[in-house]
């Protein structure tokens, strides 16, 4: 199995934190890419800190998303700020493929790791900043998380109720725009020295890069001065669309009609085939103008019924529709069970976890996924056997503080 991976061979040396990095590398660790995540002691990755942990006990091997975005690859603790870290992960380099990062532009800069100083240790080295803003332009040296790009990047403000603030998507969208073009970049430039034998330095604005898939608001305001608005919700182009509330606490069944066909079918699934022909819901523009009150209509009859029941009812007229899942809801998807989307695998401090698989399913050279390395977990393993460190050599370097 693990001969068959695609990426096999594959060295990368992973400086990124949180998510944007993190997710980008472990879609090549799952793919048998080597990917050695480089931490420290003294500052670990973020999202080690964050939760959900199980069972509420909070550690830095224990968070959900850590584990989830960090399978199938290997952590090296050093110490960078001592000179003895920096030769050690500069000979890292020196053996690897590809060298990523998301800190500010300033950072890499410090550690004389910038591209013109990786090209000194491998001159066809691939190397990928994912700066917040890039690393040229007044901004530079910002920082930010998903949540600030969201906003910067306008997707915030078209994000709400028309009556309400502005409010933004609970999951920091921006990471999962980022991690997918990073991971395809990577794969771009390695097929790029395979052709030629030369590497490459590739600049990725998170910044710039979630501003991109909003393009056609943008477009609306260059061409009409037209500000877009917040929809809930609604769309302009199909009526009923909507999330509506069904029995029981909290369940709900997202709905949406973009056809007359579908219209008729909705009408007759709720028992009032005679509504299809009301002056009021008669036509699509009809329906848009009084959105409200048909919504309305509609969710007394979900009301009556399980989310699960509306979906179904609604599916089998082919009418899209689907339950609102939540995450005990997602475990249970028997869809996703059948497809083994989900794997059990054994964790040295948890026990029993519950894993993602690749999402990506190659017929030749399908995936896997290993669990999130502990903190500094293949520390010897990588000085010894990758980089040739003696016995004594690594206990005097653990004695300086440099790795443990």
């Amino acid at each position: 199995m693990e001969n068959a991976l695609p990426l096999k061979g594959l060295r990368i040396v992973d400086f990124t934190h949180v998510a944007s990095g993190p997710v980008a590398t472990k879609l090549l660790a799952d793919f048998g890419a080597e990917v050695i995540k480089i931490e420290s002691r003294k500052r670990p990755d973020l999202i080690r800190g964050v939760g959900p942990f199980r069972f509420n006990r909070p550690g830095l091997n224990s968070g959900g998303m850590y584990n989830s975005w960090n399978t199938s690859k290997l952590s090296l603790t050093l110490e960078l700020s001592n000179p003895k870290g920096l030769a050690l992960v500069r000979k890292l380099i020196s053996l690897s493929d590809v060298v990523i990062d998301n800190f500010s532009a300033r950072v890499m800069k410090k550690w004389r790791l910038a591209y013109e100083d990786l090209v000194q240790i491998k001159p066809d080295i691939i190397a990928l900043n994912l700066p917040s803003h890039g690393i040229i332009g007044p901004h530079k040296d910002y920082v930010s998380f998903g949540a600030e790009l969201m906003g910067l990047s306008g997707i915030t403000y078209i994000t709400g109720f028309p009556e309400g603030l502005p409010t933004g998507p609970d999951v920091n969208y921006p990471d999962y725009i980022i991690c997918y073009l990073s991971a395809f970049a990577i794969l771009a430039a390695l097929r790029y020295r395979k052709k030629t034998g030369k590497g490459q330095h590739i600049e990725l604005s998170q910044f710039e890069t979630t501003t991109s898939v909003i393009g056609s608001f943008i477009m609306d305001f260059i061409l009409n001065q037209r500000l877009p608005v917040r929809r809930g919700n609604s769309s302009p182009v199909a009526a009923p669309h909507g999330i509506y509330r069904c029995r029981g606490e909290d369940r709900w069944c997202a709905i949406t009609v973009s056809s007359e066909a579908q219209w008729k079918a909705l009408c007759s699934a709720m028992g009032k085939p005679e509504m299809a022909q009301v002056p009021r819901f008669r036509t699509f523009l009809a329906r848009l103008k009084n959105a409200t009150s048909l919504d309305s209509i509609i969710e007394q009859w979900t009301m009556e019924r399980s989310a699960e029941e509306v979906m179904e009812a609604l599916q089998k007229k082919g009418i899209p529709a689907g339950v609102v899942q939540n995450g005990q809801d997602l475990l249970q998807d028997l869809h996703l069970k059948e497809r083994g989307h989900y794997v059990e695998l054994s964790h040295p401090e948890e026990g029993r976890m519950l894993y993602q698989n690749p999402t990506i399913i190659l017929s030749r050279t399908p995936g896997r996924v290993r669990r999130a390395p502990l903190l500094g977990e293949y520390s010897d393993y990588i000085l010894k056997e990758i980089l040739g460190l003696t016995d004594k050599e690594r206990e005097d370097l653990k004695k300086e503080g440099i790795y443990n």
